[in-house]
């Protein structure tokens, strides 16, 4: 009994061992290491990316935007008369980005350096590796306690760096709006939610969103107010990169622009560079609702 179990020991081994040294096994660990350099070249790409999209003129632009329409009467959340330190009862659009620039972009940007990166298998936790079990098709996730990005790295062999970009772009956007709280882009309030995370994403979807979101696709991964909020937001950084023509020299976008962009998605970005089934979660006919949340995302 014990020869024949040295036997099958043998066996294995050699199998093992000619597998390892197949054309088959050659490509693989050819494909994975491609991968990891696309990657490891890819993180403080996107990171210098995200850090100066967040910093621009631009971002200003649609926090103001953003804080514009959450004083008008019919959005629940009532914003001070001096929430910005200004002297008047009222601030000056200026005084609104100085704001953005001093306080709010700065807070972006240590959340940008400080998220770390995790791709090896050895390094993933057991309940990250639990979660990828349980989600096959899942290859990133972002956890907010550990404020991590955490990617599957098997599964995303060989897919390339145009789908790699994605993939990491949308995992910082998470980060980005994790690390905003209510009490950030409204100074001085006094709501209960003042310390919630994720007050971006959530904010958008309550008062800009909701309304538009179309009733059979409310229960579609794209269509989680974090979802919504980081694959738009790429959306629009794609668009501005490829056809700033659809673009006003302030960072907002056209309304043609939209039309445009909802009749035909795929005749402006690759289906690699942004996640396109989102755009049918909205409905088409809004187009100006659609055009006044874009203008809100940097």
């Amino acid at each position: 009994m014990k020869k024949a179990k040295r036997k099958i020991f043998t066996l294995v081994v050699v199998l093992i061992g000619a597998w390892i040294a197949s054309p088959v096994s050659s490509a693989w660990a050819s494909e994975r290491e491609e991968t990891l350099e696309i990657i490891r070249a890819l993180i403080p790409e996107v990171r210098k990316e995200s850090i100066q999209r967040m910093t621009s003129p631009h971002a200003a632009q649609a926090y103001l935007n953003f804080i514009k329409l959450a004083q008008t009467p019919e959005v629940p959340f009532r914003v001070q008369t001096q929430p910005f330190g200004c002297k008047k009862r009222t601030c000056t659009d200026e005084q609104v980005k100085a704001y953005f620039h001093d306080h709010i972009s700065k807070k972006i940007v240590r959340a940008i350096h400080d998220v770390p990166v995790i791709y090896l298998e050895s390094e993933l936790p057991k309940k990250v590796k639990r979660n990828f079990r349980k989600n096959e098709e899942r290859v990133a996730v972002y956890y907010t306690r550990e404020n991590k990005i955490y990617l599957h790295l098997r599964r995303l062999e060989g897919d390339g760096e145009m789908y790699l970009k994605q993939v990491l772009r949308e995992e910082f956007e998470h980060a980005i709006d994790r690390n905003i709280f209510f009490r950030d882009l409204f100074p001085k309030t006094q709501h209960s939610d003042s310390a919630t995370k994720y007050a971006l994403s959530g904010i958008l979807y309550e008062n800009q969103i909701e309304d538009i979101i179309r009733p059979e696709a409310r229960e579609w991964y794209q269509a989680h107010p974090q979802e919504l909020y980081a694959k738009f937001q790429l959306i629009k950084t794609v668009l501005r990169q490829k056809h700033p023509k659809l673009f006003y020299s302030n960072g907002n976008i056209r309304r043609k622009a939209v039309v445009l962009f909802f009749r035909s998605p795929q005749s402006f970005v690759d289906i690699f560079e942004v996640d396109i089934a989102v755009v049918h979660v909205l409905q088409k006919s809004k187009i100006k609702e659609i055009q006044r949340f874009i203008n809100q995302l940097v």
